[in-house]
């Protein structure tokens, strides 16, 4: 059986190292001249928004309201604390890890509108 096993391996490494040397080796790019590229503006239509206030909106999602709510809150990973109403939020969080909430939940509201927010942010 160990001899068997050696006949298998050296002729798999062998032929493995033989593709290897036959892989592509004229990898030589082609540069294009900086200066003859076209202006992506033309004029007329306003610049959009830098990439940086996408990121800002998506900074706010990070909070325990909203994404962190939805993700850990809503499954066993997270169990909030209910120690009176001021913990209990008045059964916010109860409601997201039963699974109970509806349309009008503030944390769904709060994440749908800042993501489509980001998203219309980079459109």
């Amino acid at each position: 059986m160990k001899n068997n096993m050696k006949s298998y391996v050296l002729p798999a490494i062998t032929a493995l190292g033989m593709l290897s040397i036959t892989a592509c080796t004229k990898l030589e790019p082609k540069l294009q001249d900086p200066n003859s590229i076209a202006p992506t503006t033309t004029g007329g239509a306003p610049t959009p928004p830098t990439i940086s206030t996408v990121y800002e909106q998506l900074n706010q999602l990070v909070g325990q309201e909203n994404y962190q709510a939805m993700q850990e809150h809503s499954t066993d990973e997270l169990m909030g604390p209910t120690r009176g109403t001021d913990w209990d939020d008045f059964g916010t969080w109860r409601r997201l890890h039963l699974h109970t909430w509806g349309p009008d939940h503030n944390q769904i509201n709060n994440l749908w509108n800042g993501l489509n927010g980001a998203l219309f942010q980079t459109t």
